[in-house]
């Protein structure tokens, strides 16, 4: 080892010592705020009200005690804080009166002071899902933090020269894949300030990063969502990031499978050793590959893991894709699809003349540059129909964050109706009325294919999601993977795509299926099978630009 290796290794033993003695400094956390009052509720009775809401635990010590889940806002066991946070929800959306499945059991499984590893669909209800455990939490640490405070300053008055610390940072950090996501989750955060004095601030890239890093160090922002990129910039450039990240009581990783995914995996790794180790930690995900799988033992201690097969409002039953959502996979070849997607949106302008609302539709491509060309097909389209006006926009990663910001708010509000779109917006993002997904390019993976048809058909919503499957190289190779996609979710299959599938057997290898089975059917994950099939199945026929359906009647709602 060189002289320059051993002085690096020293250093690193020197902060790694440095930091055991500044979590030894820090207040004692506390996590249990659940307290289960029904007694007279057996474990049959708790696995039955489980099975109603279509969701599984699975314990990864024998010794722990899985909550039974929270069917009612006005459950006794739930915290005062959240219990006005609920009739707050409820008093400006008359319309939301329960808990969705995955709130179900992860408010109780949280408020226990467990680790949680979720599996549930976009569209779930996820972020309320861990942001409504964060109120009693928060509350907890700042009261702890102020008796430390008062304390010191006792000691201070006997000893003058004892130093003052006024800030001791975040309470909750929330690690997000993207700022899209990010500024969307600080949304959901505005109501806690106003309620709770629960401030919050988002961290991401796009944003000069000393003027970030200024404001992560005033003394209330006691929730911290930020993009592990950006994070791990300020971790490097400033030991006082440090020093704040350290009194972090509760870690959340939302869409743990993505910023995998992305790569985001050392970054994760890096934030999470910043953060104090008797933490509490949750993970959300849609997905859970073998990548996932091995970061939930690393970053999680002994987990409640939790997974959810139906998450609709309506508790209708789903499989990977909500069954909300139709799905149809149209083979086509690569010069055909404009065409085809003209008409198909000609006809959608057409049967919606006499709304008052136009359907929301998101087109996906793959890269940036087939954004315009694209686009300006559309925009004929849209010029040409002269009974009624549509505004075309797209929204990709080279745009600057604010033209960003700006299409995305114009898209929710109706002002665009039809967005061409990279993956930028392929999950994460909320967009209440989206009816139409149309995959223009097949996705690059049979995961982000999920995440992009799980745009629409949230909380109870009808959706449709058309895809272009094209004979190129690189998607042949996932025929027969979105062909057990579709069958999971009760979709027809064109005997096009089985032809293609049966033409290239083998040619998706042996990892490539077993991830797949994963996705699918969770065959190597830690929930196990279960010996009642909690999934129900139905008989959804094709629509193609024709159909006379149901959607045309609906009035388009926002997406909370």
């Amino acid at each position: 080892m060189s002289k320059k290796e051993k002085a690096k290794a020293r250093l690193a033993r020197q902060l790694e010592e440095a930091k055991r003695i500044h979590f030894q400094t820090l207040a004692p956390i506390k996590k249990k705020f659940w307290r289960d009052t029904q007694k007279n509720l057996t474990e049959e009775d708790h696995r039955n009200l489980r099975i109603k809401i279509k969701a599984k635990v699975d314990k990864s010590l024998d010794s722990q005690v899985v909550p039974r889940p929270i069917m009612s806002f006005d459950d006794p066991d739930l915290p005062a804080s959240m219990k006005k946070y609920l009739a707050f929800l409820t008093n400006k959306y008359p319309d939301i009166t329960r808990p969705t499945p995955v709130q179900s059991q992860c408010w109780p499984s949280i408020l226990s002071g467990e680790d949680i590893l979720s599996i549930a669909q976009t569209g779930s209800g996820k972020t309320l899902g861990y942001l409504l455990p964060c109120i009693p939490n928060i509350i907890a640490q700042l009261n702890i933090r102020k008796e430390g405070r008062l304390k010191k300053l006792e000691e201070q008055k006997k000893n003058p020269s004892i130093l003052k610390k006024s800030n001791q940072g975040p309470v909750v950090l929330i690690i997000v894949p993207t700022r899209e996501l990010a500024k969307q989750v600080e949304s959901s955060c505005k109501p806690l300030k106003s309620k709770f004095n629960i401030h919050s601030i988002a961290i991401y890239g796009g944003v000069d990063a000393q003027e970030q890093k200024e404001i992560l160090g005033q003394e209330h922002n006691e929730i911290i969502i930020a993009t592990p990129g950006r994070l791990v910039d300020l971790i490097q450039r400033s030991k006082e990031v440090v020093g704040l990240l350290g009194g972090v009581s509760m870690l959340i990783f939302d869409e743990a499978d993505r910023m995998l995914q992305l790569g985001f995996g050392d970054q994760l790794q890096k934030i999470s050793e910043q953060i104090r180790p008797d933490r509490q930690t949750l993970m959300f995900s849609a997905t859970f590959p073998h990548a996932m799988q091995e970061a939930s033992t690393k970053w999680l201690k002994a987990p409640l893991k939790i997974r959810v097969k139906s998450s609709s409002a309506n508790q209708e039953s789903t499989a990977i894709v909500s069954k909300n959502v139709k799905q149809v996979a149209k083979v086509i070849q690569e010069k055909d699809r404009t065409e085809y997607l003209s008409k198909f949106i000609t006809s959608i302008m057409d049967r919606e003349l006499c709304l008052r609302n136009r359907s929301l539709i998101l087109i996906f491509v793959n890269t940036i540059r087939s954004v315009k060309p694209l686009l300006t097909a559309m925009e004929k389209v849209a010029s040409a129909y002269t009974k009624r006006k549509y505004k075309v926009g797209a929204i990709h990663g080279d745009m600057k964050q604010n033209e960003r910001d700006d299409v995305i708010s114009d898209f929710k509000s109706g002002k665009i109706s039809i967005l061409v779109a990279t993956d930028i917006l392929g999950r994460g993002i909320h967009i209440g009325g989206l009816r139409f997904v149309i995959n223009y390019d097949f996705p690059t993976s049979l995961e982000q294919y999920i995440h992009r048809v799980g745009r629409t058909g949230r909380q109870g919503n009808k959706g449709h999601a058309l895809t272009f499957f094209t004979q190129i190289v690189q998607n042949l190779p996932m025929a027969k993977g979105l062909i057990r996609i579709l069958e999971e979710c009760g979709q027809q299959v064109s005997t096009e795509l089985r032809a293609i599938a049966d033409s290239h057997q083998g040619t998706l290898d042996n990892i490539e299926f077993e991830k797949l089975a994963q996705l699918l059917k969770g065959e190597e994950d830690p929930f196990g099978s279960d010996e009642e099939d909690i999934m129900e199945q139905d008989d959804d026929s094709e629509f193609d630009s024709n159909d006379e359906d149901e959607y045309s009647n609906d009035e388009q709602e926002d997406d909370d």
